[in-house]
């Protein structure tokens, strides 16, 4: 997170559903926050700003 612009975007993708939250909880607690989220099939994207 300490790379990524105040206000900038970082989208993470090739999640596996199941293991979504493994994945999203330590941006979160890095300080970002989950603008959208695109899901297909069992894969999800996340797009997070800081």
């Amino acid at each position: 997170a300490q790379v990524i612009a105040p206000g900038g975007l970082l989208i993470v993708s090739g999640i596996i559903e199941e293991r979504r939250h493994e994945a999203e909880q330590p941006l979160l607690a890095a300080g970002l926050t989950l603008v959208d989220q695109l899901m297909i099939d069992d894969w999800v994207a996340l797009i997070m700003r800081k």
